[in-house]
């Protein structure tokens, strides 16, 4: 949910540390990824290390994972079972789980899940605030023109707008249900 509710890269999900969450403002930071070979790397470009304010259900994603894991005594928000850094397989083999279990489409794949986070929000923000949630800085993606940065309020506004978009919705139907 986290990754399908922010647009994250999947192995910048894999590379949150506590640290990088800050429960006062409702922040996380993206200062590194895991990529496919376990290896930890600051990202993907010069962009990829940001600051995002996330909405109110992503807040209660994070709350309830650092919850739940807090006796393994991790650096790492999604570690492994023994609290080590989690893992490019694992985060796959989760999904297939999920998908199994929730009978959503075959072929969704951690990076997938980006993709639809995007689908679902181009048309509720500007493409400048796509582009700092996003950490894109190559012209091909259309989000360069912009530049990385923040005019006062904007992130929270951001937050404000996605807790509207149908995945949200959805996501508050199905916790609804259950």
């Amino acid at each position: 949910m986290l990754e399908i509710l922010t647009g994250l890269r999947p192995g910048e999900v894999l590379g949150l540390q506590r640290d990088d969450y800050d429960r006062s403002t409702g922040a996380i930071t993206i200062n590194r990824s895991i990529n496919s070979r376990g290896k930890v790397t600051p990202g993907k470009n010069k962009n990829a290390r940001r600051a995002i304010v996330l909405t109110d259900d992503v807040k209660k994603i994070l709350d309830e994972q650092l919850d739940d894991t807090e006796y393994l005594d991790s650096e790492w928000i999604f570690c492994n079972r023994i609290g080590l850094a989690p893992s490019q397989d694992s985060l796959r083999d989760t999904l297939k789980i999920l998908v199994k279990e929730h009978e959503l489409p075959d072929g969704i794949t951690p990076y997938s899940l980006r993709h639809t986070f995007y689908s679902h929000t181009e048309a509720y923000l500007p493409d400048r605030i796509i582009k700092g949630i996003f950490g894109h800085s190559d012209k091909t993606d259309g989000h360069s023109i912009y530049g990385n940065h923040e005019v006062a309020g904007e992130a929270q506004e951001a937050a404000k707008r996605l807790s509207v978009t149908p995945l949200y919705k959805a996501a508050n139907q199905k916790e609804n249900a259950e």
